[in-house]
């Protein structure tokens, strides 16, 4: 089974380049290094793109994982006033809560680039968390017996049709396509037949079946073992939007006006 899903993973991601110029969302983690390393192969040409302010711990993890995979990186470096702008834009394009809208900013901020490079498609770890077991609710349903198998059933069923749907309207908006390998649709059958306990290993961590998956196809070990953290919170940009908004903020106005 395991071989069988590692096979399907490099063919999705085959299938998401077919032989195009792509460009990946990046941030030097397992996800997006697995897709990176992968579309080097089938790919025509390769650009990362990640977005974060000037100390986010992301893009300088991600520059360092880049130059191991040998792929060029570009940054778009956020300032406050850049973050507030683009998220002005993202709630204009997919209205939300701040928790929402926050994670199509450093979205946004990537398309932007990859639009000016003359690029079309933009490839995502979409799904990872999802079908691996990669949030720490999911660990915490496992440890006290709930029926995990049905909880990452059920997240993985609205996904198209949240994250997943907002993340295309703002690539849309660039005149980018965004494309998920890890949502393909052999991927995820075989993902779902991995026995819960082998997903839920502890000396592993979180998304150890697709840590094995990125070792054996050659994905650089530090890019494997980085802890995961989410876009917004890696970027930079989270703090920036809760001083501006507070924590309850999104839909109304910045604090102080």
């Amino acid at each position: 089974m395991f071989n069988e899903l590692k096979e399907a993973v490099e063919r999705a991601v085959e299938s998401a380049c077919r032989g195009e110029r792509v460009g990946v969302l990046f941030s030097g983690g397992l996800d997006s290094s697995l897709i990176a390393h992968l579309a080097k192969r089938y790919a025509l040409g390769v650009e990362l793109f990640t977005a974060g302010t000037a100390s986010s711990p992301d893009v300088a993890w991600a520059a360092r994982v880049a130059k191991e995979l040998g792929l060029p990186l570009n940054i778009s470096v956020l300032t406050e006033r850049r973050v507030l702008a683009l998220y002005d834009e993202v709630m204009a394009l997919s209205p939300g809560d701040l928790l929402k809208v926050e994670l199509g900013v450093p979205l946004l901020a990537c398309c932007g680039q990859a639009s000016k490079l003359k690029l079309h498609i933009l490839l995502s770890g979409s799904g990872a968390e999802e079908l691996f077991g990669g949030y720490r609710r999911h660990w915490e349903e496992f440890e006290k017996g709930g029926d995990v198998a049905e909880m990452l059933r059920q997240e993985l069923e609205r996904l198209p049709y949240g994250d997943v749907a907002r993340n295309e309207t703002v690539a849309r908006s660039e005149g980018i396509e965004l494309r998920c390998p890890l949502l393909d649709d052999e991927v995820c059958r075989l993902a779902a037949m991995i026995p819960i306990e082998e997903k839920f290993r502890k000396e592993e961590g979180k998304k150890g079946v697709l840590r094995r998956v990125a070792r054996e196809l050659g994905v650089p070990a530090s890019a494997c073992e980085r802890p995961k953290q989410a876009l917004q919170y890696g970027s930079g940009i989270h703090n920036i939007l809760l001083k501006n908004f507070g924590k309850n903020g999104g839909k109304g106005q910045r604090q102080g006006i």
